[in-house]
Order: C-alpha cells, then sequence, then structure tokens
C-alpha cells in the first residue's frame, strides 16, 4: 500500500485549468476584433482573474482552449469536432457556436432520456463518481484486488521457483502476439460504436480521479496526453487482469478440465481409441473443450453488451442527429431573435449537418450484428489464447500473465489513440468566418 501511494504521489500531473461552457452566441459580436485600448489597471484586473481576448470578447479561460472545446460536440465518450485545413479548431464565430451548442444539447438529450436518466439516477451516478473521487479510493481498490489475489493465485498455482517457469514464460511470449491483435480487434469494435470496453473500466476512472481528472471518465485526449495515466492504468489494470486470469484458468478452467477428463464418456472414448492413431488426439478433447469454454464467457459477455437496445444511448444519439439535421433551419429560423442573413443560415445548417453526418459513423463498421459478432470472437480469442498458453505451459499461470502483460503494454503504451472514439469534421466551406 505505501507503494501505491508513492506511485500515486510521484505520478500526479499539474491539474489542468477547469473550463467554462464555452461563451453564449451574442448577434453583435465579429470575429477578430482588434483587442480594445485598456488602462494598466484594467488589464491587471482582468489578468488576475483569467480573462483573454479570443479576438470578438473577454473570455475566462485559455482562449485556445475554448476554441477547441466550442468547435466539439461531445456526448458520453463521443465526440465529433470541427476542424479546419491544418486539423486544428477552427477560429469560428457565433453562427457555428450555436449550430455546434444545438447539436450537442439534442444529442445529450436523447442519451439521457434512452438510460432514463432521471434525478434518481443522476444522483446516484453523482455518488458513485465522489466515491471514486475520495483520497480512500485506490488504497481501497489495492485491498481488495490484494484479497483476491492472495486468494486466487495461489489456488490457481501460481507457485514461482517450482520448475518450469522460464518455459512456461517463453509460451506466453509467443502467445501475445495473437492476444495483442485480439486485443486490438475489440477496441476497434467498441469504438467504432463509440463506446468504451469493459475490461478494465473502474480501474481507469480510478486513476482518472486519483490524477486530478475534474470529469469521470476523463476525456481519452487528455488520457493519452499524460504518461503518468498510461503508466498507472497500465498497473492499475495489470493487477485486475492478473486477478482475473488466475480466477478463470486457475480455478474455472482446470476445474472444468478435471471434470471432463475423469467422466466415465471421456475414459470410455480414451480407452476405445488408446491402440489407435487417432487415441493421442481423443485424449486432447477435455482440454480443448475446457479451452473453448473460458472462451464462451467473454463471448456471450460481448453479444450482450452489442445486443443491449440502448448500448449508451448511440442509437438514440444517431436518430436525434438525423432529426436534427433534417429540421436545422426550420429551428434556427423559429428560434432567431433577429433576421438570419442567408448567408448565415447556410452556415449554421451546413455545420449542423456535417456534424450529424459524423455523428452516423459511431454506426460504422458494418451493422449492428457484425460488430457484435466481431467483438464476441475478438473477446472469446482473447480468452482461447491465453487459456491455451495455460494448458501448453501445464497449467503453469506464468504463461497467460506474461501474455497478459505483453498485450496490456500495447494498449496503453503502443496501440492507445485519443481519438478512438473521436471523429474530425472539416468545417464547411459556407461557414468559413462565421
Amino acid at each position: 500500500m505505501a507503494a501505491l501511494a508513492f506511485a500515486l504521489a510521484a505520478a500526479r500531473p499539474p491539474l489542468p485549468p477547469r473550463l467554462p461552457a464555452p461563451p453564449r452566441a451574442h448577434p453583435t459580436c465579429q470575429l477578430n476584433r482588434p483587442e480594445p485600448p485598456l488602462s494598466p489597471e484594467q488589464a491587471s484586473f482582468l489578468s488576475l482573474r483569467g480573462y483573454t481576448w479570443d479576438g470578438s470578447r473577454w473570455v475566462r479561460g485559455d482562449a485556445a482552449s475554448l476554441r477547441r472545446r466550442a468547435a466539439e460536440c461531445r456526448s458520453g465518450a463521443r465526440v465529433a469536432r470541427l476542424v479546419d485545413a491544418a486539423g486544428r479548431a477552427p477560429a469560428s464565430g457565433d453562427a457555428v457556436r450555436a449550430a455546434t451548442r444545438h447539436l450537442e444539447g439534442a444529442v445529450q438529450a436523447a442519451r439521457s432520456a434512452s438510460l432514463a436518466d432521471d434525478e434518481a439516477s443522476r444522483a446516484r451516478d453523482v455518488r458513485v463518481k465522489d466515491w471514486l473521487a475520495a483520497k480512500y479510493a485506490p488504497y481501497a481498490w489495492g485491498a481488495a484486488q490484494l484479497g483476491v489475489g492472495a486468494a486466487a493465485l495461489p489456488a490457481a498455482g501460481l507457485e514461482w521457483g517450482a520448475g518450469g517457469e522460464w518455459r512456461a514464460a517463453a509460451v506466453g511470449l509467443a502467445a501475445a502476439p495473437l492476444l495483442v491483435g485480439a486485443r486490438r480487434e475489440l477496441r476497434r469494435c467498441h469504438a467504432s460504436a463509440g463506446v468504451e470496453g469493459a475490461s478494465g473500466k473502474l480501474e481507469r476512472l480510478i486513476v482518472d480521479a486519483a490524477l486530478g481528472s475534474h470529469a469521470l471518465p476523463a476525456p481519452w485526449s487528455w488520457r493519452c496526453s499524460e504518461p503518468s495515466w498510461r503508466a498507472l492504468g497500465l498497473l492499475f489494470e495489470l493487477v485486475a487482469s492478473s486477478n482475473l486470469l488466475g480466477l478463470l484458468h486457475g480455478v474455472i478452467q482446470a476445474t472444468v478440465s478435471e471434470s471432463l477428463s475423469h467422466s466415465s464418456t471421456n475414459t470410455f472414448l480414451v480407452a476405445s481409441a488408446a491402440d489407435t492413431a487417432v487415441g493421442a488426439y481423443v485424449a486432447l478433447c477435455a482440454p480443448a473443450v475446457a479451452v473453448l469454454f473460458v472462451g464462451l464467457m467473454p463471448a456471450l459477455s460481448e453479444l450482450y453488451f452489442f445486443g443491449d437496445p440502448v448500448m449508451d444511448g448511440v442509437p438514440a444519439e444517431i436518430e436525434a442527429a438525423r432529426r436534427t439535421s433534417k429540421n436545422a433551419e426550420t429551428y434556427f429560423t423559429m428560434k432567431a431573435t433577429r433576421p438570419i442573413p442567408p448567408e448565415e443560415m447556410a452556415a449554421r445548417v451546413a455545420v449542423v449537418r456535417s456534424l450529424a453526418a459524423a455523428w452516423e459513423s459511431f454506426g460504422r463498421g458494418g451493422s449492428a450484428k457484425e460488430r457484435a459478432v466481431r467483438a464476441a470472437l475478438a473477446a472469446g480469442g482473447a480468452a482461447v489464447v491465453t487459456g491455451g498458453a495455460w494448458q501448453l505451459a501445464g497449467g503453469a499461470m506464468v504463461a497467460p500473465l506474461v501474455a497478459n502483460a505483453v498485450a496490456l503494454a500495447d494498449d496503453y503504451l503502443v496501440s492507445l489513440e485519443a481519438n478512438d472514439a473521436t471523429v474530425d469534421v472539416p468545417l464547411p466551406a459556407e461557414s468559413e468566418g462565421f
């Protein structure tokens, strides 16, 4: 526990500034206006309170961060963001901001309605996040994992020094590329739907809170920009997944394999084929069935996850984005407090329709059934790889643990990308300058 406390204290980065909501649109604001002259007293007053000039008004906070946030449409872990030709947040005006906020409000409302997000559920979510953000949360999690590991890994037969560990480690390294490929495919399936996988989600939330993120879960852009987050996320998930592997292979798979090996049917088949050419293969039936059995559980879990019609509100958001895109011009006309010039109306409608079309890309990668099948095969394949490594290593837990460590290192240090659930949308030409 002392080592965990030291790691958390050493890894905590400087807290990013808390950003206010994007400024409200005002019809008289113009982009790239010159900064008005200020007296030294006025300049000092605004500077001390964190105000900067963004080209049209004084805003509180970092102008670049506010510009980036004003060009983003967010809901859950999904982000559609406007970018200019250089791939940066455009210097957009009030028309683009208003259009972006309109679509964001529509998809967020659809998600809340789809999840039946009432006052009671929101209060429950706040309590859970408060618990995760508490200072004692990492230590409570560490104590729980320590207890599970102390019970699971010895029962699974993890005994270093009994001989054969290096051979088992070599088996794990040989299986690692297959496991890395399966985990990358599974992450692609989740990213294509704009959702975060359940594996390691709790650990990532605890690391978010421990490193001072105001949002839970933290944006992937912040996570990927912090080396300390990558290191601690890898450490936390490695501990949790090692305990899970001990239960899955060392306990469940071992029990199933032993039960099938001593069953009367298997005994009869082995005895009947003992003097034939296929006798050796028949003896492998029980271990093979046990490996497939442990692969079935995560596969069914992914089928249930993608089969859920709610699925974090993604289908409802896509439908709301289509509806908002279709009615964009009518909405802006009805809500206008002043006559909107045709060029500005075209700019607003173009932004809404571009972002809405991008939001539908969270359903990319084939139909929902195809994604569910791909995710199930990837998750089941990952479990089969670690189960096969355990079996080939003679029941030594070192093999799946080594393969899992290599795959997690790839997840957090090599292939993790900030834009897994982010879509870049080029700013429409008719919206430039608005």
